[in-house]
Parts: structure tokens; C-alpha cells; sequence
């Protein structure tokens, strides 16, 4: 009596792992795109708390008011201790100078409509 697997044994066990294959790799790759979603967005959330704390240390300079703009360097707030570079860009995995800024925009709310923009030049 021979041992071994037949051809067609064979040929079973490589269309059903070619199937788990093919059922498998898109939901992996979609779980990926999601995470990196997911990790860009928590980087924004870091430096919009970053700049908020830094801006209320520094109210004099950066006040509060109406329908203002302030422009804060990543480096300012590196050096306020507020962030530790590097801060790594997850979706390009490309650290993210330290010569870009948060622009933030004070609407007519005051503090319940502002908005934090990461920019290269402000």
C-alpha cells in the first residue's frame, strides 16, 4: 500500500486555502485602512488638546476671542513641553515637521466653535 496524498487530495486542500485566501485578505486590508483612519485621527485629537492647554498657559498671547486666528508652531509647543517629537504621520508613516503649525480658528461661539487645521505655513 502506498502512502501519501493523491493529486486530487492535493489539488482539495489548495482551493480551499485559496478561498480562505481570498474571503480573508480584503477584510484584513479594509481592518488596516480603518486603524490608520483611526490613528490620524487620534494624532489630531493630541495636538488639538496640546494646543488648547497651550493656548490657555499663554492666554495673553493667544486670547480666546470672537472671530480670531492664531497660528501655534509644533515647535512652540514641543518646547512648552505640550508634545513629544516626533509625531508620526500614520497614514505616510512620515514625521511631521516641526515648522508646521495649528491654525485655530475662533468662530462668533468663543470656545464652542473652534477649529484646529494642521498647516505648513499659517
Amino acid at each position: 500500500m502506498k502512502k501519501g496524498f493523491t493529486l486530487a487530495e492535493l489539488l482539495g486542500v489548495i482551493v480551499l486555502i485559496s478561498i480562505l485566501v481570498i474571503v480573508a485578505v480584503p477584510s484584513v486590508i479594509n481592518q488596516i485602512r480603518r486603524n490608520v483612519v483611526k490613528a490620524d485621527e487620534v494624532v489630531m485629537v493630541l495636538l488639538e488638546e496640546a494646543t488648547n492647554e497651550f493656548m490657555r498657559n499663554n492666554e495673553t498671547i493667544y486670547p480666546f476671542n470672537n472671530n480670531t486666528t492664531h497660528c501655534i508652531a509644533l515647535q512652540q509647543l514641543a518646547d512648552a513641553n505640550k508634545i513629544s517629537p516626533p509625531i508620526i504621520n500614520p497614514s505616510t508613516n512620515v514625521t511631521i515637521p516641526l515648522n508646521y503649525s495649528m491654525r485655530v480658528e475662533i468662530g462668533n461661539k468663543g470656545n464652542a466653535e473652534i477649529t484646529y487645521t494642521l498647516v505648513e505655513n499659517c
